[in-house]
């Protein structure tokens, strides 16, 4: 694991630092606890940040084209046009991002059948991570899909829009990667929700919304930063697990 940099600043009188995120094993982490969730962002064999407290950075090395066939004309741009994302395999100076549901031990939640076409039919503890908004530069969308070939798996996109189809479905105990792929130099937020179905009640628990944010070749400005920083100012940083 790289981090490419630490940044600090002084908040109502306390250093508040982010981090930046460059490479290595990295998940968009979630756990659940008494009726509380809790994402943050896992770094295998590092620490646990709050999702405030670090930026996943994707420089030159990310950089590649995009994919011939129809079904990545959903990433919004022409195949053959520069874009950077991460790969399923760890590669050197891309972050290895994935979701991990580690922290979520099995019987925490009810199982129900899957009906969504892009998981199998089965029980499960089904865990939703729904992409609720976005934000990006001039030009960028957000994708995030599984596979490759003629037939990726699509979980999310942005470029036609986002609805309830946008969402990355897994189970408790869970850990997968796939490919975030961005269209354009610049910084993004991806604000989620998660949700599972309550063992008692059978009632869907929905958590708040949470926000998870990128530098693709770029980095914030000071003032960007310490804004970002300033949803963190109260919080201490995790202990490595």
């Amino acid at each position: 694991m790289t981090i490419m940099a630490f940044v600090a600043f002084s908040i109502v009188g306390q250093a508040q630092a982010i981090t930046i995120l460059s490479s290595g094993h990295i998940d968009l982490g979630l756990g659940y606890s008494s009726g509380v969730w809790d994402p943050h962002v896992h770094v295998h064999g590092g620490d646990e940040y709050e999702t405030e407290e670090a930026l996943l950075y994707y420089g030159t090395a990310a950089q590649a084209l995009r994919p011939n066939g129809s079904a990545y004309n959903v990433i919004g741009v022409a195949a053959g046009a520069p874009i950077w994302r991460n790969y399923s395999s760890n590669q050197p100076n891309i972050p290895w991002l994935g979701f991990g549901f580690e922290e979520i031990n099995q019987g925490t939640f009810g199982t129900f059948t899957q009906t969504d076409a892009r998981r199998d039919p089965i029980d499960g503890e089904w865990i939703d991570v729904s992409l609720e908004s976005f934000t990006a530069p001039v030009g960028g969308n957000v994708t995030f899909f599984q596979g490759g070939g003629a037939s990726p798996t699509i979980w999310f996109a942005t470029s036609d829009g986002i609805d309830s189809t946008d969402k990355f479905i897994s189970t408790s105990g869970g850990h997968e990667h796939g490919s975030f792929v961005f269209t354009a130099t610049g910084l993004y937020s991806l604000t989620f929700t998660a949700s599972a179905i309550d063992k008692v009640t059978g009632n869907r628990i929905t958590s708040a919304p949470y926000t998870y944010n990128f530098g693709v070749e770029a980095v914030p400005e000071p003032a960007t930063m310490t804004a970002l920083a300033l949803g963190a100012a109260a919080l201490l940083r995790r202990k490595k697990k």
